[in-house]
C-alpha cells in the first residue's frame, strides 16, 4: 500500500499529507496523524475524527499543540485520553 508509507515517511510534503488525511483506510488517517511533519490544520481535522485509533495517534505526535492535548484529554474514549493524558504529563 503506497499510501501508507507515504504517510508513515517523515519525507512526505506537508501537502501530500493533507490530502492522504482524507483517505479512507484508518491505517492511512493514523499514520497521517503520528507523523511529525504533518501540518498543524491537518492535525487539528484528525483530531475530531470518529475514529479514536487516530486521536490517539494525534495525541502522540510531538507537534500536537497543549489545547489540543487538553481537549483530547477528555475524549470520550479511554485509549485517547490516557495518551493524551500522558503526553501532557511530559511537557
Amino acid at each position: 500500500m503506497d499510501r501508507l508509507i507515504e504517510a508513515q515517511s517523515p519525507n512526505t510534503s506537508p501537502e501530500r499529507l493533507a490530502e492522504l488525511a482524507n483517505d479512507t483506510i484508518d491505517k492511512v488517517l493514523v499514520a497521517v496523524a503520528d507523523n511529525p511533519s504533518t501540518p498543524l490544520e491537518v492535525i487539528e481535522k484528525l483530531s475530531t475524527v470518529r475514529g479514536w485509533r487516530v486521536r490517539c495517534a494525534v495525541a502522540k505526535n510531538p507537534n500536537t499543540p497543549n489545547d489540543l492535548l487538553e481537549k483530547l484529554a477528555n475524549d470520550s474514549d479511554n485509549a485517547v485520553r490516557f495518551r493524551a493524558r500522558k503526553r501532557l504529563a511530559q511537557l
